[in-house]
């Protein structure tokens, strides 16, 4: 009897365990004719699965990396999507895409697939096709597409297609159509059902003939016909086409514009836009003073249709004619004289000439009484200076004279309480800057790398300011407290003067106080004097010349005022400063830090200790050498820290230390030497981001499932075994997670990519 009732226990444990096994619904397969058809592809270029590494059952193909799939009413999975894109695979575009019934969407772009471009006739229910830059060797279009399929984005970019675009005719559900940089042929005309069509490019092709049937779409937006060869008027498509904001029409063959939007470079096709006879002469002679002017901008057209002339902008007068109020040739590269006949363009309000190669002398601009806004940069002036040059009752608003070459006094400016913006960097002005007191209605001011000199307290005059940057010249005394006097100033650069002291907090970087109210306590003098000593190349790097109590005024060092009426260094960031030599010691004396940051430099090991930072938050210290330094008792355990980053800083040993900090928000101990288990960060429930990858980290890691607060997890590239949880019913937010190259056996999440198979 008693050796019975054990039996009898497993035959009912086998037969429940067989009744839930049964229950259990089967996941849905993927349809079989969508398998053959990916065998097919894989056949036909098996770069595909090589690249993309579908190396399991072709069953599982919905798990494949490129593939999406939708439920079907037969209740199997079918493909619709079909994405390879910038993976640089090579071959032959399979021509079984096309046995993909379901598909919706291809998007194979930015690789290096090679023609015949293959028949996707049918694929009846086709809504994007993208296989932008790939070479199709001349294909043609002619039966590619099911005509009724619902087309709306076709990107067929740099293709090497041939032939003519008619086959898009029955498209009306076109949005978006990118043609460009192929050899398409002919005409047009078939695009004229597409009033869906928001964005149309067509450029650098050979097309040709009218473009009058662009009229009748009237949705389009973003239009790109530029290196055809169109002929025919442009029409004013803006007004059909009201949203019309981007228009490219250079490099054809077109007779004249009918549009303001779409007809740059072109003459207009009726004398509405007759430019006066005064500045037609004022033209001529500055295509004689400089005829790298009308060569370099493609001035070919008589000069009474100057308005339409690249570059420059028109204004009807009282008078019928138009005036030329502005005048803009910006980065082409044009040299040669800036033309004195500028200054016979009287109705000029705005010049614009900057970062091309213009050579002096800076010619006169005295008779441009309504000049308001004049931009010279980067050209070379050849010494020439500012007297007499402008016209005092000119309104003008912003000027920008950088790099210009320029000398003298800037004294004229004084002149002009209108100015706003007044840019006069990297020149070789002298002289005094008291003239400016006046410019009230100045917000931005830069009159760096020049060699003025004297005193700066008249700015406190300039209540405006937001932008002010003085660095790089001999100004003396004492910088004042400007933001007092100008509250919306947000950027101030003082550097490389000779200033004594300074009185203001935003602008007084490198510079000592005049008075005593920020010193430094005398243990953090006492740490900071020690750091300089461990690691002279810190002062040095950072320009700390002036005297230690003064160290809150130090580079990269942060102060709060503590209750003893002293200031105690809470941070200290040194990032990208290219600092080498070892990581101080003395930084664990600094008692207040709560912020370290010295990324990106070169120091080298051993990483000190720091737990006497009782108070630290903040740890970054990525992409230095601390030469196999290990974690063990560097931190205080009792330190709220919230963000580490200690990436690639050649660490060794466990990372067991982090699990006493559950204040941790973020950690990242990516490209280090680390090994063990990750146990220990399972009581780290405030993480919202954990960055392991590219170390010797092994064991499994169910231990993720305490982290609720997950967003962002890389544990790519380690020793991880066992199977992927699915984090995400844990973690709700979890959106961005890694888990490739481990050894993991399977994965039950379907947010972490990871190229193992589903459990």
């Amino acid at each position: 009897m008693n050796n019975r009732k054990p039996m009898a226990g497993k035959f009912f444990a086998v037969f429940l365990l067989v009744t839930v096994a049964s229950a259990i619904p089967a996941a849905p397969v993927l349809d079989p004719a969508d398998q053959a058809a990916l065998k097919a592809i894989m056949t036909e270029n098996p770069n595909i699965p090589a690249a993309l590494g579908w190396t399991y059952s072709v069953a599982d193909g919905c798990s494949y990396t490129g593939l999406t799939c939708t439920l079907g009413d037969d209740g199997l999975n079918h493909v619709t999507g079909f994405s390879v894109n910038r993976g640089n695979v090579g071959g032959a575009m399979p021509p079984s895409i096309n046995a993909l019934l379901s598909l919706t969407a291809i998007s194979l772009e930015w690789n290096v697939f090679t023609g015949p471009l293959p028949s996707l006739d049918q694929l009846a229910n086709l809504q994007t096709l993208s296989l932008g830059v790939n070479n199709m060797q001349g294909s043609t279009l002619d039966g590619i597409f099911n005509v009724s399929a619902p087309l709306t984005y076709v990107d067929l970019e740099q293709c090497d297609l041939t032939g003519s675009i008619d086959v898009f005719a029955p498209f009306g559900t076109l949005v978006s159509l990118s043609l460009v940089d192929n050899g398409f042929t002919g005409y047009i005309y078939a695009l004229a059902a597409l009033t869906n069509l928001t964005t149309l490019n067509l450029g650098s092709n050979e097309l040709t003939g009218s473009i009058a049937v662009l009229s009748r779409l009237t949705n389009l937006q973003s239009l790109d016909l530029s290196d055809n060869q169109f002929t025919g008027d442009i029409p004013a498509l803006e007004t059909s086409a009201r949203s019309l904001s981007q228009c490219g029409m250079q490099y054809n063959n077109f007779t004249c514009t009918r549009s303001k939007t779409c007809g740059y470079g072109y003459p207009p096709c009726d004398l509405q836009y007759q430019l006066s006879p005064d500045d037609q002469a004022a033209l001529t002679a500055i295509m004689a003073e400089n005829q790298n002017l009308a060569s370099g901008l493609g001035w070919t057209f008589p000069v009474k249709y100057g308005c339409s002339y690249a570059g420059v902008t028109c204004t009807l007068g009282e008078d019928g004619l138009n005036h030329i109020t502005g005048f803009s040739v910006n980065r082409g590269n044009i040299g040669g004289p800036m033309p004195p006949s500028i200054n016979a363009l009287l109705s000029l309000t705005a010049i614009s000439l900057e970062w091309n190669v213009f050579t002096g002398p800076l010619p006169s601009l005295n008779q441009l009484a309504n000049l308001q806004s004049l931009v010279l940069a980067e050209n070379n002036m050849q010494g020439s200076t500012l007297d007499g040059v402008f016209n005092v009752s000119a309104p003008l608003t912003y000027v920008d004279l950088e790099q210009c070459g320029l000398t003298g006094f800037i004294d004229v400016f004084g002149d002009f309480g209108t100015l706003k913006s007044l840019v006069l960097d990297a020149n070789d002005f002298t002289g005094s800057i008291d003239a400016l007191a006046g410019l009230t209605n100045l917000t931005s001011l830069n009159l760096g790398n020049n060699m003025l000199e004297g005193s700066i307290t008249n700015l406190t005059n300039l209540t405006n300011l937001e932008q002010l940057v003085l660095l790089q010249n001999q100004f003396t005394g004492e910088i004042p407290a400007l933001e007092g006097s100008a509250p919306s100033l947000n950027q101030c650069e003082m550097q490389y003067n000779n200033f004594t002291c300074t009185r203001s907090k935003t602008c007084g970087y490198g510079y000592p106080p005049c008075d005593l109210q920020y010193q430094l306590s005398p243990d953090d003098q006492a740490a900071l004097t020690a750091i300089m000593a461990e690691n002279p190349n810190i002062a040095s790097g950072l320009g700390w010349t002036f005297p230690v109590k003064y160290g809150c005024s130090y580079a990269g060092v942060t102060c709060t005022l503590g209750d003893d009426g002293l200031n105690h260094v809470t941070g200290f960031s040194v990032n990208r400063g290219n600092i080498g030599g070892p990581m101080p010691p003395s930084i664990n004396a600094l008692l207040s830090l709560t912020a370290i940051s010295l990324e990106w430099n070169v120091f080298t090991g051993p990483l000190p200790s720091l737990d006497q930072l009782a108070n630290l938050q903040t740890l970054a210290l990525g992409m230095n050498n601390m030469q196999g330094s290990m974690l063990d008792g560097i931190f205080n355990v009792s330190a709220p820290l919230t963000y580490v980053n200690l990436e690639q800083c050649g660490l060794t040993g466990s990372i067991d230390v982090f699990g006493a900090f559950g204040t941790l928000q973020s950690l990242m101990l990516d490209a280090n030497g680390f090994t063990g288990y990750i146990y220990a960060l399972a009581s780290l429930t405030n993480l919202t981001s954990l960055s392991l990858n590219s170390n010797q980290l092994d064991g499994t890691i169910n231990i993720l499932d305490s982290l609720p607060n997950l967003q962002q997890l890389d544990l790519s590239s380690n020793k991880f075994t066992g199977v992927i949880p699915d984090l995400e019913s844990t973690a709700k937010s979890l959106n961005n997670c890694d888990m490739m190259y481990n050894d993991f056996t399977c994965s039950k999440s379907s947010v972490c990519r990871s190229g193992y198979p589903p459990c």
